[in-house]
């Protein structure tokens, strides 16, 4: 059974970011499972991907880097 999923809208304001902070973490928008997996159009079935969680992926670093 299908179910509408409101998915949201967010708006950064570029010109009001303070980029002289270090970065040290991230707010998730969306769940991991929507980014590890898509919608195959020609079987109508969920299909997983080997692509990493974006928890995942931005846990490997990224996220707690240091600006020299």
């Amino acid at each position: 059974m299908d179910r509408k999923v409101f998915m949201g809208v967010a708006q950064i304001m570029l010109g009001q970011l303070d980029l002289s902070n270090i970065v040290i973490g991230w707010y998730k928008l969306f769940p991991s499972s929507s980014l590890v997996s898509h919608h195959s159009s020609s079987t109508g079935t969920l299909t997983s991907t080997n692509r990493k969680g974006s928890s995942t992926s931005l846990d490997s670093g990224y996220n707690h880097s240091t600006r020299t």
